[in-house]
């Protein structure tokens, strides 16, 4: 089946260190016909961004080992990267909304995500 112009397949990194979550956004985005790489923590999606050309990365806040801010300042700062970046959070208060922001992150997504709030995000692109 031929897919939309408006609807173009995405490569999409996930960053999310639980497993359950990147089973559930791997499927829906999978289901959406977009491509998806999972890393488990901001280093590891440092690397993926050192080694291939990503559409949008699906940022957790909460990791282990390098967390989604510093991530995305690094992204930013040193990778010189614009890419669009979606923060996933649990706890999305204003504050940490700001936080976001303020490092680049370009949406803030609540978790757990849903599979029709992921839909319209990503058809802002």
């Amino acid at each position: 089946p031929e897919l939309s112009a408006e609807h173009p397949v995405l490569s999409i990194l996930v960053a999310e260190d639980n497993k359950t979550n990147q089973v559930l956004i791997k499927a829906f985005l999978q289901k959406l016909n977009h491509k998806v790489t999972i890393a488990n923590d901001g280093a590891e999606a440092i690397e993926f961004m050192k080694l291939k050309k990503f559409d949008l990365i699906l940022m957790d806040i909460m990791m282990p080992t390098m967390d989604g801010l510093t991530a995305t300042q690094y992204i930013r700062n040193e990778l010189l990267s614009d890419i669009p970046i979606y923060a996933l959070t649990a706890n999305a208060a204003t504050d940490d909304k700001a936080s976001c922001f303020k490092v680049g992150i370009n949406k803030v997504l609540t978790k757990p995500i849903k599979f029709e709030t992921l839909k319209a995000s990503l058809n802002s692109l």
